[in-house]
């Protein structure tokens, strides 16, 4: 299976502790293809998919210095992925709400993504910096208030997918 990696710079990842590291060694072992992009290669363009427009398929190494080796690069649509994974962490800026909104869009073309988007963009972890905790604070608030029976399916499923 394909798995698409939305995270970081993979130059900067320390492998003796990322998670994200320990998640792709153990998708190579049991035989997935490797492929990764930042949140700013994701793009949408009138009347086409969401794409990873410098998405890169890695083969993992043994040595910590060089621990991957890109085999190859191109454009990939989210959809086509068997498995699209956001590992970047917040900060909760322009760049990463923007990327939730895309790999929104990108489910509703059938990509599978994890972590779901919109769970990410609602969650008070999506928020770091001191300056905006107080922000994510009212929206903690609100979207924890008592609903009435008659509440939509997404927003049960929203106020579920935050236990995660």
């Amino acid at each position: 299976m394909k798995l698409l990696f939305v995270a970081a710079p993979l130059e900067t990842f320390k492998t003796a502790k990322d998670s994200t590291f320990a998640m792709m060694r153990e998708a190579a072992r049991r035989g997935h293809q490797l492929w990764t992009c930042q949140p700013a290669d994701l793009v949408w363009r009138r009347g086409s998919r969401v794409v990873a427009r410098d998405a890169r398929a890695i083969a993992l190494g043994g040595d910590a210095g060089r621990w991957f080796e890109v085999v190859a690069e191109g454009e990939l649509a989210l959809a086509d992925a068997g498995a699209v994974l956001m590992r970047k962490d917040p900060p909760f800026d322009s760049e990463y709400f923007y990327a939730t909104h895309l790999l929104q869009q990108a489910e509703r073309e059938g990509a599978k993504v994890f972590n779901k988007p919109q769970a990410l963009r609602d969650t008070p972890r999506s928020s770091r910096s001191s300056s905006s905790r107080s922000s994510s604070a009212r929206r903690w608030s609100r979207a924890t208030r008592p609903t009435s029976a008659a509440s939509t399916p997404s927003t049960a499923t929203s106020s579920s997918s935050r236990s995660t």
